[in-house]
């Protein structure tokens, strides 16, 4: 999930000194440009939220980082998201759970079933079971409003969410659709990855669309063959087939500047990423004002 937070009135990027160290003491300088800051232990996967992420490492326990939050809960886990007040993860028994401070919202009122993945939004979180199916709760009945349909892939934004059909169409709903980021269009896509009031989708010809709430460039993708597409909330990123990431919207915080690393994926937070190399290792940069952008 890539969700929202008033800006503070200062704001700390990654400098050249983080690189490797994973010490938010070390990615915490003021700096004009920003640098990869590289945890130290492989990660099976990873989210990155608004103003803190988390991973879940080899020993398929979780950690996270970043602003002051209640802490992960203990057990085995195949899967983690961080919405805005709140983040959930799947055990590896397929049951989801929930933490965070948002407990008015209806965010931790979790369906029992098995799950695969789980997508934590503003004030709701979806997940999606191995049966294709999507159960969503929340602080709105507009959340719960999931269109029919077998679904192979799962997304959340700060309003919304959006699922990819074995089919390859894509159904988005939620609440205050004001920019269309419910709206999506037509065609054969494999996957879809919602920002803030925004969505991406990579196309079976390798392209990629976004639509929605497009102040800073967010919802203008970039022209060229993909593999893999990602969102944070004002920015989106592309893999090039040939290699290498691209990434567009806003770059107020260094987030665009993914430089030579060529990661298998990226997930975009509140302006900055976190990515995965080949060997499991997690490098983010962009804002790291509560040390969101220095993993463990």
């Amino acid at each position: 999930m890539r969700a929202f937070r008033a800006l503070p009135a200062t704001f700390f990027v990654l400098s050249a000194s983080c690189a490797g160290t994973g010490s938010p003491d070390a990615c915490a300088e003021q700096s004009s440009t920003g640098d990869i800051c590289w945890g130290d232990t492989p990660v099976v996967a990873y989210s990155a939220g608004d103003y803190r992420a988390c991973a879940i490492g080899e020993s398929s326990e979780l950690s996270c980082w970043g602003s002051s939050f209640p802490d992960p809960p203990s057990g085995k886990f195949v899967d983690v998201s961080v919405g805005y007040a709140h983040s959930c993860a799947i055990g590896d028994d397929g049951a989801v759970v929930c933490w965070g401070t948002d407990d008015a919202r209806n965010v931790f009122a979790v369906p029992a079933g098995h799950f695969t993945r789980v997508e934590a939004g503003m004030h709701f979180s979806c997940a999606l079971s191995g049966l294709g199916e999507v159960a969503c709760w929340g602080e709105s009945e507009d959340y719960l409003a999931i269109p029919p349909g077998t679904f192979v892939d799962l997304t959340a934004g700060e309003l919304h969410a959006c699922a990819l059909d074995t089919e390859g169409a894509i159904s988005c709903w939620g609440m205050w659709d004001k920019y269309g980021a419910q709206d999506p269009p037509a065609g054969t896509w494999v996957k879809v990855r919602a920002g803030g009031q925004f969505t991406c989708a990579l196309g079976s010809d390798s392209s990629i669309a976004c639509w929605g709430f497009d102040a800073d460039g967010q919802a203008d993708a970039p022209s060229g063959a993909f593999d893999d597409v990602a969102a944070g909330f004002f920015h989106g990123c592309g893999h090039h087939i040939d290699g290498g990431w691209e990434c567009w919207g806003s770059d107020s915080k260094g987030e665009l500047d993914v430089g030579d690393e060529d990661f298998t994926s990226i997930d975009g937070g509140f302006h900055f990423n976190c990515g995965q190399n080949d060997v499991g290792a997690l490098g983010c940069w962009g804002q790291n004002w509560s040390g969101e952008a220095a993993p463990p």
